[in-house]
């Protein structure tokens, strides 16, 4: 009696995301590719990494790849996931194939829990390139260095050459976003009044 055959499991599709910066690479001379990441940064900045005031720098950047690389990472997935809800709910979910994972999931409520994946969809969606550039990181550039810009007039801070700016073009590049200076400037303007509105650009104190 012969082996039983073996039954071939359908190949999965290659998904391109990406990276997750957060999670823990090491590079060939076993160096900590987050570490580097922060290293270039830094020196993007001019800042001089010899110093030891440069090393209250270091970890809240560090913590804000991390923090960035996992929401760019969710919304990549929640693409993903769009896509396939599209797809599958053409006709009407409950007579999709998702509806069954809902129900037991669900049994009370499957709609509710519906409604609970797709909020949460929205919400990783948002994290677009237009908000990163425009409000996330600009928050994050004063919250880390202590600078704060005038009441409704940012001032030097809205320029190409600037610290600012230069910072998260910075952060872009290293989680593989590619913008321009002057769209990131565009961005900061498109937010600008929503930033004012919460009194962002007004505050004294630093606000993570």
């Amino acid at each position: 009696m012969g082996r039983p055959k073996k039954i071939r499991e359908p190949a999965r599709r290659a998904i391109k995301r990406p990276p997750r910066i957060g999670r823990p690479v090491y590079d060939s001379k076993g160096k900590d590719v987050t570490d580097i990441a922060v290293e270039k940064i830094l020196k993007t900045l001019n800042r001089d990494t010899t110093k030891i005031a440069v090393d209250t720098f270091r970890e809240p950047i560090r913590q804000l790849l991390i923090f960035l690389s996992g929401q760019i990472y969710r919304r990549s997935v929640a693409q993903e996931a769009m896509a396939l809800l599209r797809r599958y709910t053409a006709k009407g979910l409950a007579q999709s194939p998702l509806w069954p994972f809902l129900e037991l999931l669900n049994p009370g409520d499957p709609l509710g829990l519906s409604e609970e994946i797709q909020q949460q969809i929205r919400q990783a969606l948002d994290w677009d390139t237009q908000f990163i550039v425009g409000s996330f990181l600009p928050a994050q550039y004063f919250y880390i260095f202590g600078k704060t810009p005038k009441a409704g007039k940012p001032g030097g801070d809205r320029s190409l050459d600037s610290e600012m700016v230069k910072f998260i073009a910075a952060v872009a590049s290293v989680c593989r976003i590619q913008v321009a200076n002057k769209t990131i400037l565009d961005a900061i303007g498109r937010f600008h009044k929503d930033n004012c509105r919460i009194g962002f650009w007004a505050q004294s104190e630093k606000t993570p």
